[in-house]
């Protein structure tokens, strides 16, 4: 094979895996981009651009896991907490990063408003 970056392949989330285990795998991928960048400038320090682009693309791509698995982190998070939010508006938005909490809480405030609800929200 060609000296080329190698081939990564995405995280594969289990349907089962909950939501505290999904963040868990997305913490791991924020170590391994700071790694990578802080690997990156080094070498870019020791004079060597190439290995700096590589471990950079490779910081890149750790970056683009972290988003993606918080965000479905988020989402089963909230879900096993709120699995009665048919039934009540009171949420539960424990383990939820303060902007993944404050989207959601927008998003069931702009429910209630087009429903000219006058419940009132919990959180």
């Amino acid at each position: 094979k060609g000296k080329g970056a190698p081939v990564k392949r995405r995280a594969r989330v289990k349907e089962e895996e909950d939501g505290a285990r999904v963040r868990d795998r997305a913490s791991q991928h924020c170590t391994m981009r700071n790694r990578c960048y802080a690997m990156a400038a080094s070498a870019y320090q020791a004079g060597d651009p190439a290995e700096a682009k590589k471990l950079s693309l490779q910081g890149h791509w750790h970056d683009a896991e972290q988003k993606k698995l918080n965000r479905l982190a988020s989402s089963r998070i909230f879900s096993e907490l709120n699995a009665d939010i048919t039934q009540t508006r009171r949420i539960d938005l424990h383990q939820l990063h303060v902007v993944e909490a404050l989207s959601v809480l927008e998003q069931h405030m702009t429910e209630l408003a087009q429903m000219a609800c006058r419940q009132q929200l919990l959180v």
